[in-house]
């Protein structure tokens, strides 16, 4: 059977044809990405004149994403990097936001955070309403991460240790909190 012949049939049961519509969808789509990508800057990090005069630094661009099988059995999808999405047009931050995994065991909360190209003197960590609050504000690159805490932390007896650009926090649990505590890292 020839192919126009199976695209009549298409279209004589249906009313129309939903794979060349579906085609025509897809080119489309593939000639806006193309066009938004040379747009941007080849370069990590360019200045550009937009055309209403102004000039901005564009990059370095971070993005990505984790996906991790919750206990539930429903997937959990985790952004990270400094492009945030605002409607349509993303947003391009200096601050980074880390990949950060929160893990409770028996006796303690552990958070492990990838916080690479800083030094252990520039991270913050602190623990305000059962947020853990972490933030690289003296560093050249720059990281902020807010992580709501699935128990209440003791902050004078945690640990916290930085390897390779990896912050890993224990912080043991207790009933009662204190506000705007901060530890030191190891």
């Amino acid at each position: 059977m020839g192919e126009e012949r199976k695209r009549r049939r298409r279209r004589d049961w249906w009313g129309f044809d939903m794979f060349d519509d579906f085609e025509r969808i897809q080119k489309r789509m593939a000639e806006s990405f193309k066009d938004m990508f040379e747009e941007l800057p080849k370069s990590p990090s360019k200045v550009v004149r937009t055309p209403f005069g102004e000039e901005r630094v564009f990059g370095p661009y971070i993005s990505g994403f984790s996906i991790e099988l919750g206990p539930d059995g429903v997937p959990k999808i985790r952004t990270f990097g400094n492009i945030k999405r605002k409607g349509i047009a993303p947003k391009i931050s200096d601050e980074r936001e880390p990949l950060v995994d929160v893990y409770e065991e028996k006796d303690q909360v552990k958070v492990i955070a990838e916080l690479p190209g800083v030094g252990k003197e520039d991270i913050n960590v602190k623990v305000s309403d059962g947020t853990l609050i972490l933030d690289t504000s003296k560093a050249k690159r720059k990281y902020h991460k807010e992580v709501a805490l699935p128990a209440r932390v003791d902050m004078k007896k945690a640990k916290a240790t930085y390897n390779n650009g990896v912050l890993t926090l224990e912080l043991p649990k207790i009933g009662e909190k204190k506000k705007g505590e901060s530890i030191q890292i190891d």
